[in-house]
């Protein structure tokens, strides 16, 4: 997001007026982020060398071959920049809270319906004194006392976001391969990133839940001073898969879906390069970044941010688990 020639960027902070400069490296930082720590005190950091062999080695050449030429990709390299795309969206602190907050909400459903269910309680604290492991002697009824009351409470395991990002990180992926790429690219106004720098916007069908599933979805992930990465459904494509499928033509749908989509590019005007960065404000978590002195970030910068919030829904039992995105 750098500007030619220039090592820093102007850094802006949620409900703050302070704006300062600073060079990327030291921003948005954090050592062993992903490092779990087991309980004899060792680290655990696979998922970090994951991270950087697999998903940012492969993932950035890619957008840094997007950022500055009109190039088209082969399919791999559209595989590796959906991969670090899906990576960026669900990494960041904002979204990692989500997850571990969704995944908390599931354990307690799932506990209050143990508590619920007749006898399972007293089974498997019968369990426990066999194996010498109950030693408060907690009876079942104080244990369902003590957890509807909030005497006792839940604690999440830090591993949780990182298993549900796990579960989450394919089916992105997937989804971001398929979809169409457009470079929106803007010669007269700086764009804009944060540390949550892929923004979904859903023009139309917000109020109905937010997903990948909507029709109208729009993903943004700024990849330099003056380009944006959009991804939306490529909807040419789809139907015309669709009709052959339902034709019988199963060798052109087959070929239609293999065939490397093509990457498009396009300028955009300044006033939409500022929706665009209006947007990247509104998801942004605490801080924005910006190539720029930019005045009305710290205008528009304030209250919460409006990004997709987990909501756990239990229709029938722990069976029916649904993860909803929404928009505030």
């Amino acid at each position: 997001m750098l500007l030619p020639g220039d090592p820093r960027l102007w850094v802006y902070e949620r409900n703050e007026r302070r704006v300062f400069r600073n060079i990327p490296r030291n921003l948005a930082h954090r050592r062993g982020y992903y490092t779990i720590v087991r309980p004899d005190g060792s680290e655990d950091d696979k998922f970090e060398n994951i991270l950087a062999t697999n998903v940012e080695g492969p993932g950035i050449p890619v957008l840094r071959k997007l950022s500055s030429d009109n190039k088209q990709l082969k399919w791999e390299e559209i595989g590796f920049g959906a991969s670090f795309i899906a990576m960026q969206e669900l990494r960041v602190p904002y979204m990692r809270e989500q997850l571990a907050s969704a995944m908390m909400g599931i354990q307690e459903q799932i506990m209050n319906f143990s508590l619920s269910v007749p006898g399972y309680v007293e089974r498997v604290l019968k369990e426990l004194r066999e194996r010498g492991e109950n030693a408060h002697d907690v009876s079942a009824d104080d244990l369902r006392e003590s957890f509807r009351s909030g005497k006792i409470k839940l604690e999440a395991n830090p591993e949780a976001s990182l298993k549900a990002l796990g579960y989450m990180l394919p089916t992105l992926i997937e989804f971001y391969s398929q979809m169409k790429w457009t470079v929106l690219i803007s010669p007269n106004q700086s764009f804009l990133t944060s540390d949550a720098p892929v923004c979904r916007n859903y023009p139309k069908s917000s109020h109905l839940g937010a997903g990948l599933l909507n029709p109208d979805v729009e993903v943004y992930f700024p990849i330099s001073h003056d380009r944006v990465l959009q991804l939306t459904h490529d909807r040419a494509r789809m139907e015309r898969f669709e009709e052959l499928q339902r034709k019988g033509r199963e060798r052109e749908a087959t070929r239609l879906r293999e065939r490397v989509p093509e990457i498009a590019y396009c300028n955009v005007s300044r006033e939409r390069a500022i929706e665009i960065n209006t947007l990247v404000i509104e998801r942004a978590y605490r801080w924005v970044y910006a190539p720029t002195s930019i005045e009305s970030v710290t205008e528009l910068f304030v209250g919460d941010p409006k990004n997709v919030r987990m909501d756990v829904d239990f229709a029938k039992g722990p069976k029916l688990i649904r993860l909803r995105s929404l928009l505030p």
